[in-house]
């Protein structure tokens, strides 16, 4: 999860221009942190599950 967050805010910072940031600069802890639970409720945590392979499928060796 740390490694997504960390690569994700590369990302942002790259493609959000810095003035969009400022509004997190005057938050308190408090109301940071309330945001940032605002935030995680949004998550879809099935997306970061591996995706599990089908069952294999028997072969047919019967002779034609």
């Amino acid at each position: 999860m740390v490694d997504e967050v960390q690569s994700t805010y590369r990302g942002m910072m790259i493609a959000i221009a810095p003035e969009h940031w400022s509004v997190f600069a005057d938050f308190e802890l408090e109301q940071f942190a309330k945001c940032l639970q605002d935030l995680a409720w949004r998550v879809r945590l099935k997306s970061f599950l591996k995706h599990t392979r089908a069952p294999k499928k028997k072969k047919d060796f019967s002779i034609v």
